[in-house]
């Protein structure tokens, strides 16, 4: 059995200093971040993966997975994807998709830390 951890260097960084986020926008980034990663080894043929979260000047939270492999291109939308896209609704974060500066895949998400806990209370209520 292959292990699709020594195909690729993978490159991990959280910077200090994240506002404090709810459960369910903790459970989105874990959630995205593995779904990036778990795409990087099935479908990109990379060599290297890096994952990035960090604080933004404006109280949000940013998510990046960015890979070096073949890119997304025009391949249809399978149900990892759309399971983001889902995801990031639930919380009203802001996620793109895309072709990476070099090539490969990008994934960014933008989370304010306050949506996530307004929009789950309006729903308990």
């Amino acid at each position: 059995m292959r292990c699709w951890w020594r195909r690729w260097a993978t490159t991990a960084h959280i910077t200090p200093g994240l506002p404090p986020l709810d459960p369910a926008t903790e459970l989105v980034l874990y959630r995205i971040a593995q779904e990036g990663l778990t795409n990087t080894a099935r479908h990109a043929r990379a060599t290297r993966v890096e994952v990035h979260l960090r604080a933004l000047p404006d109280a949000r939270v940013a998510l990046l997975v960015r890979d070096n492999g073949r890119g997304i291109g025009a391949a249809p939308e399978g149900a990892g994807i759309s399971g983001m896209r889902e995801r990031a609704l639930l919380i009203g974060a802001d996620l793109s998709i895309g072709q990476g500066p070099q090539g490969g895949t990008e994934i960014r998400l933008h989370v304010t830390g306050s949506t996530a806990d307004h929009r789950l209370q309006e729903t308990v209520r």
